[in-house]
């Protein structure tokens, strides 16, 4: 019965997840998770929860006993300010709901399976019109894939276990924007396979070692667009980077846990992306630069009921000046986050709430049509994780 509860709810998850996602955005490489989230995202080391296991490290389902099913999301109000050297000067007003839930049992023991959904890698973002000051129309765009990933994790020996998922991603493109008088809508969909593998070492009790790689993907889109009353053949290759992450995790004492970690990602190779219109094809950046993102956390476990955790997270800006715009601004952020978790029996109810602020960038040489500042802040972007231990 319980089994049967689990796929009806699972299929039920992922139909909501992909229609959410269509109406929605998340950010450029959002957290995922509320616990992981609320330390900063500093858990590859210790991703103690199945959703934090396969967004950070797949590894960490070898030490996640019983059958575990959650459910859960994050919302962001990404508040990015666009001013143009006319005059234009609005903020973004589309706020990201992110879906996601996961699976995992112990029931094929020593063999930790599992399977997850969540969106990442996106950007989403609307702008009113202003024809004053340049802007004849609404910018609004969504972009983003929706990942699905299977996994499976085992503990090679007592202090090393590994981790490997498939990633499935599934592409979303949606976007109307002003050009030359008119108005560009554009819609396309697609999708991509990777791969990602992990591990984790127990140095001792207190001290967690973690490496988590995940591959490149390519998602290939394909749809129409509409300009001047015409409709033409539109398509979009993401090409999505693979990442490093290192992490560290040391208890302090049993009920004090303190981690780290750093992300490299490989945006050089998000140049490759691009979009055709009518067989013209166009680079969505160039020269982009490898991107190191560096996270702190903390947890202190109050007691069976009740933990508490903060974290800070810097993450500077991939893109470079000339290609960004209101549809793909990446800039450099800081973000602060608390979170908790309410155990009650078998429940677990996590919960986070973080603030961001992004460093300003100016833009003269826009190769986008767009110059001009941006500047902003993300808040909230809070979340809630239930799951469920059978």
């Amino acid at each position: 019965m319980f089994k049967m509860i689990i796929c009806i709810s699972t299929c039920i998850v992922l139909i909501v997840s992909v229609l959410t996602f269509n109406a929605n955005a998340c950010l450029l490489d959002p957290t995922v998770g509320a616990r992981a989230t609320g330390m900063g995202s500093a858990v590859v080391a210790n991703p103690n929860d199945p959703l934090s296991a396969f967004y950070y490290n797949t590894a960490g389902l070898a030490d996640i006993k019983g059958t575990h099913f959650e459910i859960g999301a994050g919302y962001a109000d990404f508040k990015l300010r666009y001013q143009n050297f006319q005059g234009y000067d609005e903020h973004n007003t589309s706020a990201a709901f992110v879906p996601n839930f996961s699976y995992s049992t112990d029931s094929a023991g020593p063999v930790i399976l599992g399977i997850s959904a969540f969106s990442s890698l996106g950007v989403g973002y609307k702008f009113k019109k202003d024809p004053a000051h340049g802007i004849t129309s609404d910018i609004d765009s969504t972009a983003g894939v929706l990942f699905l990933t299977p996994g499976i994790a085992y503990k090679l020996t007592p202090k090393l276990a590994v981790g490997l998922q498939l990633n499935i991603g599934y592409g979303l493109t949606e976007a109307k924007t002003p050009v030359s008088g008119s108005v560009l809508d554009v819609e396309a969909d697609g999708t991509g396979f990777g791969a990602s593998l992990g591990m984790i070492y127990n140095y001792t009790e207190s001290l967690n070692l973690g490496i988590s790689w995940r591959s490149p993907m390519h998602v290939s889109q394909k749809g129409d667009a509409k300009i001047g009353g015409g409709k033409y053949d539109f398509d979009v290759d993401i090409y999505s980077p693979q990442t490093l992450a290192a992490g560290i995790g040391y208890k302090i004492t049993p009920n004090f846990l303190i981690t780290g970690s750093v992300k490299w990602s490989d945006w050089s190779y998000f140049d490759k992306s691009t979009s055709t219109l009518n067989n013209v094809k166009q680079p969505f950046a160039k020269n982009s630069r490898d991107g190191f993102r560096y996270a702190l956390g903390c947890e202190y476990t109050v007691n069976d009921l009740l933990t508490l955790r903060a974290g800070f997270l810097y993450d500077p800006y991939s893109i470079k000046e000339e290609w960004i715009s209101p549809t793909l601004a990446d800039a450099t952020f800081y973000n602060l986050a608390i979170g908790s978790t309410f155990t009650i029996e078998k429940f677990k109810i996590d919960l986070f709430l973080s603030g961001s602020t992004i460093k300003s960038r100016k833009v003269t040489n826009s190769q986008t049509g767009y110059p001009g500042k941006y500047e902003g802040y993300t808040f909230p972007f809070a979340g809630i994780d239930v799951s469920y231990v059978f």
